[in-house]
């Protein structure tokens, strides 16, 4: 009878471990961020995906605006005009994160923030206004942003 007992509480601590450790593992996928789930863009479009990160914090930035402004060659000059009705814009997801989704392919100055009140535009190592390539048929990585924005 003893040993019915001893084998009984035996297996009860066994299956009180499994069932703490499968709640463990499930907590842990639920902390896990979720970037973004990627799509494939149509032939003749792009998608592009990104994150934004603070300078100051080395954190990701939430709920910010991001911008692709066109870019324009004349000669020798470029410009990159920004339409804050038809650029395409997309906000930031809880991990900082972007995707824009069936873009025309071209050259775009990627701007971050409000245009209209306070707003970064994405440097190159000159400090000039960094201009991506985006190629049709593409998921273009933009990997993260620095920017001194919040």
């Amino acid at each position: 009878m003893k040993y019915k007992i001893n084998l009984v509480f035996f297996f009860i601590i066994i299956l009180a471990i499994i069932s703490c450790n499968s709640k463990v593992d499930i907590i842990n996928q639920q902390i896990q961020p979720t970037a973004y789930i990627l799509q494939t863009p149509s032939v003749d479009k792009v998608n592009i995906v990104g994150r934004i990160i603070s300078k100051n914090t080395n954190l990701a930035i939430a709920d910010i605006d991001v911008w692709l402004a066109k870019v324009i060659k004349k000669g020798d000059e470029v410009f990159y005009i920004l339409d804050t009705v038809n650029s395409p814009s997309i906000m930031s997801n809880e991990h900082g994160y972007f995707q824009f989704i069936n873009i025309d392919p071209g050259e775009y100055v990627i701007v971050i923030g409000n245009p209209e009140i306070k707003y970064e535009i994405i440097t190159n190592e000159f400090g000039k206004a960094k201009v991506w390539n985006f190629n049709a048929g593409n998921i273009e990585n933009v990997g993260d942003l620095l920017v001194s924005l919040k």
